[in-house]
Formats: structure tokens, sequence, C-alpha cells
């Protein structure tokens, strides 16, 4: 479905929900592109509220089973989370700088909310006591650094194991079920919170239903936000981004785009054309297959 379809048919709230990113320090510019992607996403849909639903960073150099502490490494790791979440907002923050130069500031628009639900790959940082800080460690350490950073950027930050709450829909990084079969959990989480979405396992899978008062139900695990060299298939992975359109009363209407489809539309860099010029050769082929017949 066209995106600005979905704006004209949604008299209630909207959200754009950002599942699991992992960030690597390091990571290649073909690959965050994946996140400027995002942020022009942002501007055409124009959603009431951006949810990132964690895991933004890999954090691997703070992980439980590292034996020896790298310090500048570490450092580095919470730099590429900052760095990720500057590039979620950079085309909304652009784009605004224009509209203010050309004074044009009816144009200026800024989501209602940025959320970012802490995923367990954040709470790496929690983990581990040498993150809290001490004297001789560069830059401002302490437990709450991610937290910090999030905020300065303008998100608000929702704790590991709380949930988000808005309209009666529910969000959560994970949501265990006790079941790993995907219907099954999807059943578990719809009996338990009505409508509601958690990520964490990068699988997908939407359950829509009816409750007895009448009212639509929807519960779904929403995926990853991985480039395609990192999403494990085979396991079941999945790599999207997820519109609600129509928020309101604990129902909603949710669509869904794969990575390519997203980076197709809105990605600048070097895969982005690839996937645009492989569309247009395949255009070109089914022409001229026409035209011979």
């Amino acid at each position: 479905m066209d995106p600005a379809r979905l704006i004209s048919i949604s008299p209630g709230k909207t959200a754009l929900v950002i599942p699991d990113l992992h960030v690597k320090n390091g990571e290649r510019q073909r690959t965050l592109d994946r996140l400027r992607a995002i942020s022009k996403m942002i501007v055409d849909l124009k959603p009431d509220y951006a949810i990132v639903m964690g895991d933004v960073g890999e954090f691997a150099n703070v992980a439980d089973w590292l034996k020896v502490f790298d310090g500048a490494k570490a450092w580095q790791d919470a730099l590429a989370f900052r760095e990720a979440l500057k590039l979620l907002r950079s085309f909304v923050d652009a784009e605004n700088a224009r509209h203010r130069r050309n004074r044009h500031s009816e144009r200026v628009y800024e989501p209602e909310a940025w959320y970012l639900l802490e995923g367990n790959h954040e709470e790496r940082w929690r983990r581990r006591s040498e993150t809290r800080g001490g004297d001789g460690q560069r830059g401002t350490w302490g437990h709450d650094l991610l937290q910090v950073i999030a905020e300065d950027l303008g998100f608000t930050w929702i704790p590991l194991g709380e949930y988000l709450w808005l309209h009666k829909i529910g969000f959560a990084h994970f949501q265990k079920t006790g079941t790993k079969r995907q219907a099954a959990a999807l059943s578990t989480m719809k009996n338990r919170h009505r409508s509601f979405f958690a990520v964490h396992e990068h699988t997908y899978g939407l359950l829509m239903d009816w409750a007895a008062d009448g009212d639509r139900l929807v519960v779904g695990k929403l995926g990853c936000f991985k480039p395609p060299e990192d999403t494990d298939v085979t396991a079941g992975e999945w790599s999207g981004i997820t519109f609600l359109a129509d928020m309101r009363d604990g129902q909603c209407m949710p669509h869904s785009w794969t990575y390519d489809q997203v980076l197709e539309r809105y990605g600048e860099g070097d895969y982005a054309e690839e996937l645009r010029t492989s569309r247009a050769l395949d255009a070109g082929m089914r022409s001229a297959a026409a035209a011979a017949f």
C-alpha cells in the first residue's frame, strides 16, 4: 500500500515502529544508510509517534561473557549508539532547519513523541560494574549513560521490563510467552494484553482477532531492521518496518514493509541504488517481453 494512502485513511493516531537495529561500532556507511532511510520515512509518513523498540546498538564490548573489560572499546559502543540515534533524527532535523531558514515554520514537523524502549543489549551497559564510572575513565561514565544520551536527543526512555502504552496498545522490547511456537506465542500475548507489540526474537507475525465486546485486537512480533547479510532468514528472522494507522481505544491498522522496500524508496546509498537499478532492469525486460508477443 502506498504510504500516503495509509495517512489518508487514518482518523486515529499513527506510529512508526522501529525494531531491533543492532548497530555495530565501526559499521559501514553502506548499512548505516538504513538509519537515514528511516528518518526520511518519518518525514514522509509524519507519524504522531516514533517508537524505537530497543537493541539500537550491538554493545558487543560490554557483553557479560567478556572476562576482560576494554574501556576504550566500550566507550566506542556508546558513541555508536549516540550516532545511531542522531541518524534516526537526521532527516527530520535537516528538513526542519531548512524550513526555518526559509521562514516556513508551518512546514516544521516533529513527532509528538520519540520513544526508546531499552533493549537487552542496552541493558548490557548497566549490568557491567565497570560502566558505573570512576576516576581516570573517559567521558561521563555511569550506568544511566545511555538513558542520558537518548534523553539529550529528545527520546523518552522506557526501561527494560516496563511497557509503553499508547491508546490502550502495548509495546515492549520482549514479552515472555513460555513457547517458541509463533502462533501460540501471539495467542498468549493477545490473552494477556489485548493489542500488543514486541520484538527481540527478530521474527515477524501478526494476529488479528475480535474481543467479546467487538473491539479489534492486534498483536505482533515485528522482526528487526538489520541489513540482509546480518538477517538469518533460515532461523525465521525478518527485517522490515511497521506503521500503525488509526490507533485508538486498543485498536490499530498495521502495515509492514520489508528492508528492501524501505531502502529502495528512501535509501541514498549504494545498496539502495542497486535495488532501484535492479527494479528498472526488471521492468525493462518485462516491457521488452510484452512487446515481443
